[in-house]
Order: structure tokens, then C-alpha cells, then sequence
């Protein structure tokens, strides 16, 4: 199994996930903010899964903005994420490997969540 196989993958194993594979951050923070945050955490928190769609990965999201990148951005940047779901309908996953600027750079603009108000 290669890495970014869109037809042989563990579930368990981002490592292994296809490289189109979509990445959620929510909020509309840029690079400062970024940093801030991986000041504190050690990594950013992401929902993302190979079987959910990006309509099922912001419905875990609370920030009224997102933005959207994928798994083969995330990699070609450096990036790797650590599957952290915790039960049905949780994408969670702790994304680590980039700096601010490089996280920054491969995430999309911010667009509206449409799950919340």
C-alpha cells in the first residue's frame, strides 16, 4: 500500500489515506494566528477522513468560518496528520509538520460554514 492510494487504505492510518483526501481547519485564522496556536497546542486541530465529505467534516466544526486544503498539500508541504477521532461522526485529527507559514500558504480562503449561524 502506497501512501496516497485512493483504492487500498486503513482507516485508522492517515499515513495511508488518498491524497485527495480533504483537510478542514476552522476559523479564518492566518499565519499569526496559526502560530499562536501551535505555540500552544504543539499542532493544529483538523477534521478530516477519506470517507466523509467536506459537508460532514465542518458539521464537527464550531467556527462560523473554515478553511480547506488537502491531504497531498498537507504532505507536499511537509505535513503529516495523527488520526484523533473519538467516537461516530468525530473526524478530529491533530495535523503536525508545517510551520505557520507553510499551513498558511496550502489552506484555502475562509468561507462560511454553512452548519453554523
Amino acid at each position: 500500500m502506497e501512501p496516497g492510494d485512493p483504492e487500498d487504505y486503513d482507516p485508522l492510518a492517515p499515513n495511508t489515506w488518498p491524497d485527495a483526501t480533504i483537510v478542514v481547519r476552522g476559523g479564518e485564522g492566518k499565519e499569526k494566528w496559526l502560530a499562536r496556536v501551535l505555540d500552544e497546542d504543539g499542532s493544529w486541530s483538523v477534521q478530516s477522513d477519506p470517507d466523509a465529505s467536506w459537508e460532514d467534516l465542518v458539521a464537527a466544526i464550531p467556527q462560523a468560518f473554515v478553511r480547506t486544503t488537502t491531504l497531498n498539500a498537507v504532505r507536499a508541504s511537509g505535513g503529516w496528520l495523527v488520526w484523533s477521532h473519538h467516537g461516530p461522526g468525530d473526524y478530529h485529527c491533530d495535523l503536525f509538520g508545517l510551520t505557520p507559514a507553510a499551513f498558511d500558504a496550502i489552506l484555502g480562503p475562509a468561507t462560511r460554514n454553512p452548519r453554523q449561524p
